[in-house]
């Protein structure tokens, strides 16, 4: 993976004196606020119940009740854990996806030390923008994804996108291509310090990929309602 320095970012690594404030301004119009969506955290309640919300459920509920009214109790007991099943197994996917995306920004860095006008500054961390020349140090978590301009004996603790419990040792882009050139928000920096242009802010982060394949999740349907339309195409197309 090779990390050159994007356009039309390459000016600030040139110049190193960063983006002026208008233009700041104006890429901050342009790309938004350096944030991830903050999910809903519904209830495990409120998620199981909103797992019946189905046509398909409604109809073998429905066959669980005829099939208590002419007295066949094996069938019905039969439907109604299938059901239940179903249930708590959506619930259980849609809540854990919801709550590791509510974990996810916890990662974010609340502040960040900027070059701005050849002048460093400590903004908040959601106006970063593509472009900015951001400064890491030991102790703060990366607050966007950087090419690195400069690094000095810089680690990145990024087990929270590897899974590595080992820091990744960080050098500058000029010097090094792939992922070593590159440090991620969301990353803890463990020693040394370093300089980097912002290549990417909010969900165009790998922690921002993520955050948005687990919302994916909230969108997904339960085991039992994917395998009911599998079904259901079958029949359609066997008999259609």
């Amino acid at each position: 993976m090779t990390v050159p320095i994007p356009q039309p970012f390459a000016e600030c690594f040139d110049s190193r004196s960063g983006l002026t404030a208008e233009e700041a301004e104006s890429r901050l119009v342009r790309y938004g606020p350096n944030i991830l969506p903050e999910p809903a955290a519904p209830s495990f309640a409120f998620v199981f119940l909103r797992q019946f919300r189905s046509p398909l459920i409604y109809i073998l509920f429905l066959a669980a009740v005829i099939s208590l009214v002419i007295s066949d109790t094996k069938d019905a007991v039969f439907i109604g854990v299938v059901l239940l099943l179903n249930g708590l197994i959506g619930s259980l996917q849609e809540y854990s996806a919801g709550r590791a995306a509510l974990a996810l920004r916890k990662l974010e860095q609340p502040r960040a030390a900027v070059i701005r006008g050849g002048e460093v500054r400590e903004i908040e961390a959601r106006l970063l923008v593509p472009g900015d020349l951001v400064l890491l140090e030991a102790g703060g978590r990366v607050p966007a994804d950087v090419a690195l301009v400069e690094a000095t004996d810089l680690l990145c603790d990024e087990s929270v996108l590897t899974g590595e419990s080992m820091a990744a040792r960080k050098v500058s882009a000029p010097v090094a291509e792939g992922k070593t050139a590159v440090a991620f928000a969301g990353t803890f920096v463990t020693r040394g310090r370093g300089t980097g242009i912002v290549t990417g802010t909010g969900l165009a982060t790998e922690i921002g990929r993520i955050a948005a394949e687990i919302g994916k999740a909230f969108a997904s349907q339960p085991p039992l309602m994917i395998r009911l339309a599998r079904f259901s195409n079958a029949i359609a197309g066997r008999w259609g």
